[in-house]
């Protein structure tokens, strides 16, 4: 394994080929690293290769470099593990600097990487089903914090917005960490009566850009979409 890894390691890229119906498919990656005694490679849920992958997990990876080919026939088993995913940011450490965009499930993934800590609504006393509301008309406000990359975007100190979660950011973990800059939160009340603040939105300071919304902007109406979205367009294109 240590052999292989190493080839593809050299390599500006290297090739992974999958099966789409009868028609083959290809295309470069450019990142491999060792966790747990074998090699992970990385994509995302939206790309057609996921697609690919998850139906027919056998796939194939070649490259070439310094007279030397590569073939390695093999089986792909997802690892949804946030360990998993910092170990390649460990291994690639430009990858840190790449605009991120952090939605949802990726808001708690964004802060794990961060050494913030996710928190249960029953954590927190809070009803499961408080912020997990399957509706495209249901908002509720939150409070955006001005002088927050947030309030720049938008320009108002609150914004109504949607909520399809059950896990929460505590805003005092949140303020206790230098890499967590709050730019907004919901005050909800514990079914103990206890005033509960979370946070609906953060950025981390030092990184490039990175931005993490704990509600989904892609399912707001368009305007809200192209406000939330265009600082990291930028980033991206910059």
């Amino acid at each position: 394994m240590d052999e292989v890894l190493e080839f593809l390691r050299s390599l500006p890229a290297f090739y992974l080929a999958t099966e789409d119906g009868d028609q083959p498919r290809v295309r470069p990656f450019g990142a491999a690293c060792e966790f747990e005694g074998r090699i992970y490679l990385q994509t995302g849920k939206v790309k057609d290769v996921y697609r690919q992958i998850v139906a027919n997990p056998k796939v194939e990876i070649c490259g070439f470099g310094d007279g030397t080919w590569l073939r390695v026939a093999a089986t792909l088993v997802e690892d949804p593990r946030v360990e998993a995913q910092q170990a390649l940011l460990d291994a690639f450490p430009d990858l840190k600097r790449m605009p991120i965009i952090g939605i949802c499930a990726g808001f708690n993934t964004l802060c794990r990487a961060v050494g913030c800590d996710i928190t249960s609504a029953a954590a927190l006393g809070l009803p499961p089903e408080l912020h997990n509301v399957y509706s495209t008309s249901y908002r509720h406000e939150i409070r955006v914090r001005r002088g927050s990359e947030l309030f720049g975007m938008f320009g108002v100190d609150s914004l109504a917005v949607n909520s399809l979660h059950t896990q929460f950011l505590d805003v005092r973990r949140a303020q206790e960490n230098p890499e967590v800059l709050v730019n907004a939160t919901v005050s909800d009340v514990s079914t103990s009566g206890e005033p509960v603040e979370t946070v609906e939105a953060f950025t981390v300071p030092h990184a490039r850009y990175a931005m993490g919304f704990k509600w989904h902007p892609e399912l707001m109406e368009k305007e809200h979409q192209k406000v939330a979205f265009g600082p990291f367009l930028s980033a991206c294109r910059g």
